[in-house]
């Protein structure tokens, strides 16, 4: 039986595929502290692609395209997610001022007879 070689581009696309499938996971799964490893090793997949082509190649510019794209993707999900941290302190800045300062409930017990 003979097995199908896999040609090494085609390994690096694929590598390329599954960096931006975890990054685009870790953002919609707001796991802020790897986000930016996993930037970093989409860029690297991305670089090692590019290495892969003839500098001429219309391929090339499609790769860089798709990269910015997500970049552009991963910024603009990262800065809606803060605009809405910083819109859920200041509501709760704003309520606390009418609402004032919580006091705990005392302890005991309510019979009624």
């Amino acid at each position: 039986m003979a097995t199908a070689q896999v040609h090494p581009a085609d390994r690096i696309q694929d590598s390329l595929e599954k960096a931006a499938q975890r990054l685009r996971h870790a953002v919609c799964a707001q796991e802020y502290g790897s986000v930016e490893l996993h930037i970093i090793a989409y860029c690297d997949a991305v670089r090692d692609r590019l290495a892969t082509l003839p500098g001429q190649d219309s391929r090339c510019r499609g790769a860089m395209t798709q990269a910015l794209d997500l970049l552009e993707w991963v910024r603009l999900m990262l800065c809606t997610r803060r605009a809405m941290t910083a819109d859920q302190f200041e509501r709760a800045a704003f309520a606390d001022r009418y609402l004032g300062p919580q006091t705990p409930p005392t302890p005991g017990m309510l019979l009624d007879l």
